[in-house]
């Protein structure tokens, strides 16, 4: 499929058809940005998106948070962590489904040296929270 929206009208189907309701969505001058904002709003957060909610939550600290890097992060009470801050964000309330999720979203887990037990992953960074955006899953099914 062709995204470029000027070229939108001329192909035939669902692309021409995404063109035209995102120029009529808004009822002012400025369509285009009301209807993806209003897309944004609308549009449930991903998983990356919610777990880096929980990392920038300081209350939370003492449970999991970023590295001093900012590179990688640690859970450092499981338990607590599944029944005080998991149900908070998510339906499972797991360990293990929220260990499941990290390796379908491509985290890493260190396995060894000093920051063993924390997981990390290229574009899930403290100092760029937009990155997480590009992240995308990986379906189980292979």
């Amino acid at each position: 499929t062709n995204n470029n929206p000027s070229s939108a009208t001329t192909t035939t189907g669902g692309t021409a058809a995404m063109a035209n309701l995102a120029t009529t969505a808004g009822s002012d001058g400025d369509n285009k940005a009301n209807a993806s904002k209003d897309m944004d709003d609308d549009t449930p957060k991903t998983f990356p998106q919610v777990l880096m909610e929980i990392l920038c939550n300081d209350e939370d600290s003492d449970t999991i948070s970023w590295l001093p890097h900012g590179r990688s992060f640690i859970i450092y009470k499981k338990k607590k962590f599944a029944a005080q801050i998991l149900p908070k964000y998510f339906k499972a309330t797991k360990f293990t489904s929220f260990t499941r999720k990290l390796n379908r979203w491509g985290f890493t887990r260190v396995t060894r040296g000093p920051e063993m037990g924390s997981y990390y992953h290229k574009l899930f960074l403290r100092d760029d929270p937009q990155l997480c955006l590009r992240m995308s899953s990986h379906s189980s099914n292979k």
